[in-house]
């Protein structure tokens, strides 16, 4: 419902309907003595059900008390402060209950309306649309950087993504209602879906089947060879042959290829894991959502190039963290003791994990006593730059100011090497 509060501010009212708690208790109740008769009878074909019913029972119950929705709506809009391209009601607590939930009205129509508008043919409504800046395809893209940005950056989002819950704000942004059912995602379910993404990129049958595998979980009964046999003949009807300007290209949607890969893991008794579901179910309904607002947009390419920049942020955030440049301050009398050759092993295995660190003290001799202070210094300077980087949140941003990235990443590389070269002659004299 649509409301004013006293002081004249626009609201949305949400009232839950009587009766609501008590049928949604009782089809629960079927559906759970539904679960129990197949796995009593040992129906293996629909043991697929078990998770999908518990999960329903989740969101359902969130969904009907309206704090638990108002709690979510109020963190996704804490999230969403430095995101120009997402908008999230504010809650007023004060008006809100278990059964009511009011908020800020956003003024703007949903998606639904305009998709009625194109059945309808109502170009009045639609350029009126376009003069306050509403690009399909470009409305699209925000959509699912939103969605990506709020699962991999901070790992909660929403996960009920249909056209009466978007609406088109002006300038292409994305007006966010209805968030009764979000979801969340550990720094480890993050890491394996950015992973799972990647390997889609890649267009490799092995590397789409062990990152897939990572958000499964096999019993004694799994057959993973016919998984990996069926991802395989898979990949085969999703890829376009040969592969154009280097890159493999997508000739079948998103949620085709979800819809697959869940097929093929019921086929040979492979069960997803519960976090992964809402996450999947969000990408399908993102998906079918599109191709009915921007039809031919390229949804694949967008998912591609969301998860590589926030692979390549993630990773810029740990090289250029404070806690990194001290780790490798600290380190740095043991790498100035070290051959050319063990410096690149020990990066070796501190990429594997499998570092471990030994220290030496010897007396330096005085023919080399020099290049040793000056080696020293150099290391110093280094360490202090990188420090200083890791201070302002890593090196600029070439978009943002091509001047001193350039000049950034040149200091540090030149420094670098001059670093590199002192160690060289180190090791000369020794």
């Amino acid at each position: 419902h649509r409301a004013r509060l006293q002081n004249g501010t626009p609201v949305a009212v949400k009232v839950q309907r009587p009766g609501v708690q008590v049928v949604f208790e009782r089809d629960l109740a079927l559906l759970k003595l539904a679960v129990r008769l197949i796995l009593l009878f040992r129906i293996r074909t629909l043991y697929f059900m078990r998770d999908p019913v518990r999960e329903l029972s989740t969101w359902t119950r969130d969904e009907l008390d309206y704090r638990s929705e108002a709690s979510y709506c109020a963190l996704l809009r804490e999230n969403a402060q430095h995101t120009p391209t997402e908008r999230v009601p504010e809650v007023f607590w004060e008006l809100t209950t278990r059964r009511i939930l009011t908020m800020e009205f956003l003024e703007g129509p949903s998606v639904a309306d305009f998709l009625r508008m194109q059945q309808q043919g109502d170009e009045a409504a639609i350029e009126e649309l376009r003069q306050k800046g509403f690009v399909a395809a470009e409305f699209s893209s925000n959509i699912i950087s939103n969605f990506l940005s709020d699962a991999f950056r901070f790992g909660v989002f929403h996960a009920d993504l249909h056209p009466a819950n978007l609406l088109i704000l002006p300038n292409n942004v994305v007006g966010y209602v209805d968030f009764g059912i979000v979801a969340t995602l550990t720094n480890e379910a993050r890491r394996k879906q950015i992973e799972l993404t990647m390997a889609y990129a890649s267009g490799s049958p092995e590397a789409i089947y062990r990152q897939f595998l990572n958000i499964c979980t096999a019993g004694p009964e799994s057959d993973l060879t016919g998984l990996r046999q069926g991802i395989e003949a898979l990949t085969r009807e999703w890829y376009q042959e040969p592969p154009i300007a280097g890159s493999v290209r997508f000739r079948v949607t998103v949620t085709r290829t979800m819809m697959d890969l869940l097929m093929v893991c019921r086929r040979h008794g492979v069960l997803v894991d519960r976090e992964m579901i809402k996450y999947i179910r969000s990408t399908i309904l993102a998906d079918g959502l599109i191709s009915r607002l921007a039809p031919g947009f390229d949804m694949a390419r967008i998912l591609r190039n969301v998860v590589e920049k926030q692979a390549i942020d993630e990773a810029r955030k740990k090289a250029f963290s404070t806690s990194a440049a001290l780790s490798l301050l600290s380190d740095m009398v043991v790498w100035l003791e070290s051959t050319p050759r063990d410096f690149l092993r020990a990066l070796n295995m501190l990429e594997h994990r499998q570092l471990r660190m030994r220290t030496t003290l010897s007396v330096a001799e005085p023919r080399d006593a020099a290049l040793r202070a000056r080696t020293g210094r150099v290391a110093a300077i280094w360490a202090l730059s990188i420090l200083f980087l890791a201070s302002r949140g890593g090196l600029p941003s070439f978009r943002l100011s091509p001047f001193l990235a350039v000049l950034d990443t040149m200091f540090v590389t030149l420094w670098s090497l001059w670093l590199v070269r002192l160690m060289l002659r180190l090791r000369t004299w020794k």
